[in-house]
This record gives structure tokens, sequence and C-alpha cells, in this order.
């Protein structure tokens, strides 16, 4: 089970059925199935890859002149008579095999797997020439393809002749001027006549065919012509029936020959489907995905093949490794539904043969199954809320699902009581935790923020927005949850500033403002510059004996407010070198130590020697990925979390550090999320 709906798979294979050469080829495209066979997958890629590179370096392309003889072929072996169109169309489609199987025989070594389906290519050169003998180059029959067809030809052409030399000599006799309507020559009834006025019918010996509308015309058959004109559609029904012989000696030709036909026809097909699957890959600038030996994914500047290729903005999504499970959040703007989408179709691109628009390296998996509840699925002919909905597809793929799937999920748990929507939502993704299962969720809940942060195998994302704008940038970041945005969509949107004012203010009654604050000032300045943070930090008094750090997280606003206890005491800096962590992209601020033994030695390269205080493990792997920063002082081998000293709800709790002598106040929020870090040493 793929949902090639709900992620809009077909709309994929519609654009790759419009750069395939044949019909059978735009029907195989439009037939298209992802598949879960490693080695065919494998295989179909790399068919893909030869005929890109044959696209990018060949002067000729070993297309064109096909056509569908499927039909033809299946009327040919009920011994029906093929009619010249669809003879013709055999005999330009055999050609058409040739060539195609004389090129892959002289590339053999360009285009391996190309051309192992040109190999046992039937011989159809006895059907060739047979039809050759019988075709001009327009698809027309010659006189020559029977010695019958030739000599009736030639008395009709004979006869005709003659029959024009009569009328003409009627038409130019002086005393016969007179009565004629026109000096024409026409026909009816395959008979040549000669228009005759009305008045003058008693004084033209002839055979009356026909009468104009007006009745003042007369179309007459000189007596004179009406043998020549009996000979010459003698010569006609004879040439018919000659015809309709030749055409029933070459269907039965090719009633002998159609199950190579046919064989031939599926084998070209296919080339040409390849080479429209190339074709595809050219027009979406997309490379050949890597297939993971194990269940990661690792999208490099992947771009939503669907998205115009000026609009649409390259993401990075990374699944299966450190986590099984991404969380998507932000405003409610599209952003998370492309990311899932994104992930979703190039995961059935990659398993149905096709190249994913991405940079080279991009890692995919072979998903058994995947599973996607995206979109507003409300029923009222089946008497379903959104919620309800939602919840029975949900409900479904629990009951599918495995560690081999992949399953999309889009605002789980929406459309009802936000506290029983987030719980529900929470128990959902731990079954989908404890069964293993890769998953991409988007959500407003932060009590699933909050609960990816804590929880092993469950990471945070966030779609970057725009206030100014009111827009998405459609970047998606990892390691950071994001805000909503509600209040600044509605306020840029006209909502008058006093509700809106009244809304932050109950907001803040609320109890998730402290996290949607840290959140808030995330997302508006995700990624400055490693310099804004040196700018930022100046917290060291020189001491030997007592060290002090306390700073927030307003990098943004309040930058000299960070930095304001190095001047009160009269902390000389030149010591502390802040430097710059962690994943393009994500930062952190981090202190050397500056003692003799640690002096400008990363983090990294330091081996703690008394104990960690703080939040424990991977500290600046931690960092990087929640967004707070952090600072390592001289002869403190700790970590120290900043985040708002603000928070009203905070509780405090004391740690001491007994190997050290040193103590510390950890400050965090009623979720456990740590705010404020003050060292004493």
């Amino acid at each position: 089970m793929f949902n090639e709906d709900v992620l809009d798979f077909i709309k994929i294979k519609e654009e790759l059925a419009n750069h395939c050469s044949s019909i059978i080829a735009k029907e195989m495209a439009l037939a298209l199935e992802p598949m879960t066979n490693r080695e065919k997958i494998q295989e179909a890629l790399d068919e893909t890859a030869e005929a890109l590179r044959s696209w990018q370096t060949e002067i000729e392309q070993p297309l064109g002149g096909t056509r569908d003889i499927r039909e033809s072929c299946k009327k040919s072996r009920k011994d029906f008579v093929l009619s010249r169109e669809a003879i013709w169309d055999v005999y330009i489609t055999i050609g058409a095999y040739k060539r195609m199987a004389k090129f892959f025989r002289a590339k053999y070594m360009e285009y391996p797997l190309l051309s192992l389906w040109m190999q046992d290519m039937p011989n159809m050169d006895r059907v060739e020439q047979r039809l050759k003998r019988v075709f001009d180059e327009k698809g027309e029959l010659l006189d020559t393809a029977s010695p019958k067809l030739a000599s009736l030809r030639n008395t009709i052409s004979k006869t005709r002749d003659r029959i024009k030399h009569d009328i003409q000599a009627i038409l130019h006799d002086k005393d016969n001027q007179k009565y004629f309507q026109e000096a024409i020559i026409t026909q009816r009834n395959n008979r040549y006549v000669i228009p005759v006025k009305q008045e003058y019918r008693q004084y033209f010996d002839g055979l009356i065919h026909d009468r104009s509308a007006t009745g003042q015309t007369l179309y007459i058959e000189p007596m004179r012509l009406v043998q020549l004109n009996n000979d010459l559609q003698e010569a006609l029904i004879g040439e018919e029936q000659e015809v309709l012989r030749i055409y029933k000696e070459l269907s039965a030709l090719i009633k002998q020959h159609s199950n190579d036909l046919m064989d031939a026809c599926e084998k070209v097909s296919h080339i040409e489907f390849v080479y429209g699957k190339a074709k595809l890959a050219i027009a979406q600038k997309a490379v050949q995905a890597t297939l993971s030996e194990g269940r990661d994914v690792n999208l490099m500047r992947a771009r939503h093949p669907l998205i115009p290729a000026n609009t649409v903005v390259p993401t990075d999504i990374r699944l299966g490794t450190d986590y099984r499970i991404l969380l998507i959040t932000g405003s409610n703007t599209g952003g998370k539904t492309v990311s899932l989408k994104t992930l979703g179709l190039l995961s059935l691109m990659n398993q149905s043969g096709l190249f994913i628009p991405a940079d080279h390296g991009s890692i995919l998996p072979i998903f058994h199954n995947i599973f996607a509840d995206i979109g507003d699925e409300q029923s009222i002919e089946a008497s379903l809320s959104t919620f309800s909905a939602h919840m029975t597809q949900v409900i479904s793929i629990i009951k599918h699902c495995g560690p081999n799937d992949l399953v999309l999920l889009d605002e789980l748990g929406s459309g009802t009581d936000p506290e029983e929507g987030s719980a529900l939502a929470v128990s959902i993704l731990e079954f989908f935790r404890q069964k293993g299962t890769l998953m991409m969720v988007s959500t407003h809940y932060n009590e699933l923020k909050n609960y990816a942060y804590h929880t092993v195998g469950i990471e945070n994302g966030h779609v970057e927005f725009d206030e100014r704008t009111l827009k998405p940038t459609y970047r998606l970041h990892i390691g950071v949850a994001g805000s909503s945005h509600a209040l600044s969509i509605a306020a840029r949107l006209g909502l008058p500033k006093d509700i809106v004012n009244r809304a932050r203010d109950y907001k803040s009654k609320f109890g998730s403002s402290e996290m949607e604050t840290v959140l808030s000032d995330l997302n508006e300045e995700p990624y400055a510059e490693a310099e804004q943070y040196e700018r930022g930090v100046d917290a060291h008094d020189g001491s030997d004996e007592r060290r002090y750090a306390l700073a927030a997280p307003e990098i943004g606003e309040d930058r000299e407010d960070v930095s304001h206890h190095g001047g009160e005491h009269g902390y000389e800096t030149q010591d502390v070198e802040p430097v710059f962590i962690g994943p393009v992209g994500e930062y952190a601020v981090v202190f050397h130590q500056v003692d003799d033994r640690h002096r400008h030695e990363p983090l990294q390269e330091i081996e703690p020697e008394y104990g960690q205080c703080g939040p424990p493990a991977q500290h600046a792997q931690h960092v990087g990925r929640t967004g707070v920063l952090a600072a390592v002082f001289a002869d403190v081998d700790a970590v120290i979390f900043l985040a708002d000293p603000h928070g009203a709800r905070n509780r405090a709790q004391q740690i001491g550090d007994d190997n050290h002598g040193g103590s510390g106040v950890i400050c965090e929020d009623h979720n456990g999320f740590p705010r404020v870090c003050v060292m004493q040493i």
C-alpha cells in the first residue's frame, strides 16, 4: 500500500507520460507502480541512468517511428483483413525496431542494461522486405504490388484517357455548345457525365444520372461514352478485389509473425519508457538516489517535484539514524505538509525507478508500504468529522504498519479538544516509536514538542516562517521546534490590535507561553552569523577562585544584556575565546578552556574530570539540536544551558559538585525545559 492518490503520484506519472515518445510507453508511464524488490529497483534506476547518459552524450537517439501495432497483431490472429494504414504502421514500426537494435548492438559497452533488451530481437527481415515491395515511401500501395494489379491499373489509366478525350470532343463541337450549362467534365455514380440544360434534353442523346437542385441542369452520360464507362467500372472493381487480396495476404504474413512482433513491441516500448524516465530526470534536474542498506533517510536539498522550479525551496530531510520519528512544527501555511509530501513522493519515485529532484548523495531506503494521512478528509456523506476521518485513517495505519514502512501524518490529534488531542497524539507516537516505524508528523501542539525533546528516537523540526511576509520559506530545520505564529499572522492580516494584544495576555496565562517565546526567538533569527554570538557574550571575571556566568537567549534584541556582567565586575576577556560548533545552520556559543592545560582547546577535545552540572550527556550536540546557548568556563568542565531568565513558573533545583566543591542552580520551567543556569566555582 503506497497511498499514491494522497501524495499526488498520479501527477508525476502524467508528467512522465508527456516525456515518452510512443503511445505504449505513455501507457507504461501511467501504469507505473512502486516496487519493493531491491534488485528490481536498482536495475530500474541503473537503466534510467544509462538512458540519461544517452540523452546527454549521443547526437542521435534510438527513438522515433514506432506505432502501436498490438491491435493489428491481435486482429491478424483472428484472420481479420488489416487496412492499408494498419499494415503500413507495422512496416514502419519494424524499421524503427531494426534501427534501435542496430544502435544498441554498436553501443553495448556504453549501455549494457538497455542493450540486453535488444538481445534475441526477432528477425523480421522477411516481413519487412515483403511490405517494402508493396508500399511507396508515403504508404500508398504500389502498382507493382502484384502483376494483376499492375495490369488493372494500366487498363484504368488508358480507359480514363479515352473517356476524357471523347468528352473534350463533345464539349468543343460547335453544334453542341448551346446545350451545355457549363463546358466542364464531372462524375456521377463513378461515371463521367456532362451538365446539360433542361430545355435541350430531347436534343442530347444519353443517360440521365442526376439533376441539379433547381432542376435547370441534367447530368447526362453521352451514349458514346457508356461502353467506355462500363469498361472503366469493370477495371476499378477488379482493382478493388486485387487490393483486398493483397491486404489479405499481408495480414496472413503478419499473423505468422505476430508473436515476434509483439515480443519486439514489448522490448522496444520498454526502452522508450526508460528514455522517458531519463527525459523527466533532465526536466526536473533529478539525480539517482542511493538505496540505503538500512533504514536511514538523507535527502539533501530535496525539492517537491510538483512545485515550479522557480519557486520551490530545497530542503534537507534526515530520518532513521539517531531518530526514527521526525515531528515537524511551524505555522499553518503549508510548509509542513510540503515537507511531508516531499519525503513521501520522492520515496515513491525512487521505488518506481525514477530519479529524484535532490542533490547527489541523497539516500532513501526501500519501504514495504507508505502510509499517508494528509489533508482534510472530512466526509459529510459518511457523517465523519475531520477528527473522525483522520482517526479512521490512523487506526487503519496502526493495524497494517510495520517496521519497514513509512508513515506520514499531517496535524496529528487535531480537530478535537487540544488537551485530549495532544494526549492521544503522544500515545500514538509512542506506539509507532515502539513499533520502529519510520515516521514524519506535523503538529501545533506544544505537548508533542516537549515529548519529542525528552524522548529518545524522536526529533523536533520546524519549517521556517517569515513573519514580515506571512509566508513560509519552506526550509526545514531539524533539531528545533517551531511556533505556530497564529497571533503574528492574525495581526499582519489586519485583526485589530486590541484583540491581538488581549490574545497575547490570555496566552501568557494559559501556561505554554514560555516555550512559545523561545521557539519564536529561534524561528525569528534561526541562523545568525557566528560573529553575532561573539558580540553577545562577555561574562568572564578573570578570577582564579570564582567564576560567574549568566546569559539570556534574546540574541537579536538584548545582546548588550548578555555581556553586562563583564563590565560590572571589571573582568578581562582577552583569554575568553568564543567559538562556533555544531552542524551547519545550528548554533551554539562555546568558550574554550583558558587555563594552562586546556588553553585554546575546543570543547570536544576536553575530557571532563569532575563530572558535569546540568542535563546529562552529549551536551555540545544537544545544544546544537535544541538551539539554546552553551558556555564552558575555565576550571569548570561543565556545560551551562542559557535560556529565558524571566520565566514566572520556573522551579529551582540545587546541584552540588562534590568532587570540585562548586555549586550550581538550574532553573527549569514546568515542562522541565532548562531556562537559566548560574555556575559558581
